[in-house]
């Protein structure tokens, strides 16, 4: 499962991004289940079709198991663009996140780590799935990746994020 999880994370691109204060991590085994907390509806913009999801995490580590939990869904699976992701944590130094996301060959996942930096959540993942409809969108689609990951935020404002 480890090897699946690390392929996933190499496959997808994943890039990484994480700030420590130079104070060693403990070596406490804590193993927190990423928890999909929704999937929202599917939005359509000139025959293109997105949909975002939010998962609640606990590190770094979950998020593997968060792709897992987003893409489990077939017509998600197949999609042009399944998993475009960002995710934030906070580290065990309270004023650290580890944070990162993955473009999924569409380049929008940089653009959706913006959109968690600016809400300040923290111990979240936010996927946006594109299906390609036929018609280029040129950068309209960042904006539309951007547009239902915040709609989808939004719906889940009250859950401890």
């Amino acid at each position: 499962r480890a090897h699946s999880a690390t392929h996933m994370l190499h496959h997808l691109g994943v890039v990484t991004r994480v700030v420590y204060s130079g104070v060693a991590l403990s070596g406490r085994q804590h193993r927190a289940a990423a928890t999909l907390l929704g999937r929202g509806g599917v939005t359509s913009y000139k025959k293109c079709r997105f949909q975002a999801a939010v998962c609640s995490i606990e590190s770094s580590s979950d998020v593997a198991e968060a792709i897992q939990l987003v893409t489990s869904v077939k017509s998600v699976s197949k999609a042009t663009h399944p998993a475009i992701i960002a995710w934030r944590v906070r580290l065990p130094e309270e004023d650290q996140v580890d944070c990162g996301f993955s473009d999924c060959g569409e380049r929008g996942g940089r653009r959706l780590l913006r959109v968690l930096e600016e809400r300040e959540l923290t111990g979240v993942l936010v996927a946006v799935t594109r299906w390609y409809g036929g018609s280029p969108l040129g950068s309209a689609r960042f904006r539309a990746v951007a547009s239902v990951a915040r709609a989808e935020l939004e719906t889940h404002s009250d859950a401890r994020l």
